[in-house]
Parts: C-alpha cells; structure tokens; sequence
C-alpha cells in the first residue's frame, strides 16, 4: 500500500496527506517550500496545513519572521490516534443508545471496492467470539491485490480465537498453502465443477456475499433464514468436497 493510501486510511484528505508527505521529505518547511513540494495551489496547501495543525499532525517553530513547519513523528502520531480510539471507545454507548432508538439496524448493506471487504473484515470480528465459527465458500483472486491485508485479518482472527472452515477450488494453490498451515482453520477443496467468481462468508446470524472484479462489491445480510439457508448449502458441499 502506498504512503498516501496509509493516511488517507487514518483520516487524512489528498491533499493533507501530499502536504504531511512533503513535510517528511524535506525535514521541515516554510509555506513556499510546501507548495512546490507538494505541487499544490497555495490556497489548498494553506487550508490542509491548518487542519494537519489542527490534529496534531504538524508543528511549527519561527525563524525571524518565517515560520517553518515540522511533520510529528509517525510514532507520535500512533499515540494520538490510540487517544481517540480510547475516547470513541468510551462513548459507543452513548452512539448505539442514538442508533437504537431509530428501530432495527439494517438488514442489507452493500459496499464497493476493497474499503467494503475490509468492512466484512472488521464486521466478522465484531459479530464472533472466541470458540465461534466463520464458514468461507470461495477466496479471492491472487490478484485482487488484498492478499496481505486478508493475511493480517487472519491473525486477528487468531488470536481472537474463532475458528473457520474454507471450501476453496483446487486452483487456489496459494491461498490452500496458506490455510492448510493455520491453527483454528479447516479446509477442504471443492468438486472441479464449482467455479465462481464470489465469495460467500456466513458468520453469527449474517451472511456476506463479496462479488470480485476491478471493483468488488460487498454485500452483507444480517437476516436469520437466508443465513441458515446458506450454512445449509455451504454444509452440503463441505459434505462432497475433498479433504486434503
């Protein structure tokens, strides 16, 4: 993943991130420095410098009547974002109490590109427990690009303690090499006749259906029937299918 991707990530804008970049490239900068760095209009470099004050993310000392401006550290920058997990962290009551009193949650939510495969991911983790089962019909393309951040999940899902089967084809020599080798995981391959460009995950009481291409689309489903009617076709084929 590119630097700038990683900060978009946490919350920074384009352009506050090409300034922060800049800022860690040259050491330290005046407002002239920054926009020809960073090749932006003076007005947006201006505006995004603020805001990356604003957070904490940039300092500044004087010198004479200049002021030069300073990227904090990555590492400082860990801490303050660890704060304002900590502070949402205390306040979720108080944001479900504000969500609950509009009635059920949705039932259906669909996402497009990787953003919403790694909403599953995070989804799955809220909605199991240690000793709970994730059931996958179906991984990913080898280049879908998501192939480390699939591998980070996993060990989050480790160490968390849920437990996974994966039906997979035969053809997914990668992905079978990795999970043969994965505690708390079981794998069969399924019937040469499967083939299928989608992934199907059944956790808890919700089922998701991720549809992959050049922008994948993310379906999830939080609905009681369709999600046993799916643990009965994924219990079917884990019945025909190969163990290795």
């Amino acid at each position: 993943m590119k630097m700038n991707e990683v900060l978009e990530n946490i919350g920074l804008t384009r352009s506050e991130s090409k300034v922060y970049l800049a800022l860690l490239r040259t050491g330290g900068a005046t407002i002239s420095d920054i926009i020809r760095e960073s090749d932006m209009h003076s007005s947006v470099a201006y505006n995004s410098l603020q805001k990356l004050q604003n957070k904490g993310f940039v300092s500044y000392n004087l010198q004479g009547k200049r002021k030069r401006f300073f990227a904090t550290d990555p590492s400082t920058i860990k801490e303050i974002l660890n704060e304002r997990y900590k502070d949402f962290e205390n306040s979720i009551s108080m944001f479900s109490d504000i969500s609950n009193s509009f009635g059920p949650a949705q039932k259906l939510r669909i996402f497009e590109g990787n953003n919403g495969i790694r909403m599953l991911f995070r989804d799955v983790l809220a909605s199991l427990k240690k000793g709970d089962e994730h059931l996958v019909l179906g991984v990913s393309s080898t280049d879908s690009g998501l192939g480390d951040a699939i591998r980070d999940w996993d060990e989050k899902r480790i160490k968390s303690g849920i437990n996974k089967r994966v039906l997979l084809s035969e053809k997914n020599k990668e992905w079978i090499d990795f999970y043969k080798k994965r505690p708390f995981t079981k794998i069969k391959i399924l019937p040469t006749i499967y083939n299928s460009g989608m992934t199907i995950n059944i956790y808890g009481e919700k089922s998701a259906l991720v549809i992959w291409g050049r922008h994948p689309i993310t379906i999830i489903l939080d609905n009681k029937e369709i999600n046993r009617n799916f643990k009965i076709y994924f219990e079917l084929l884990w019945r025909v299918s190969k163990t290795l």
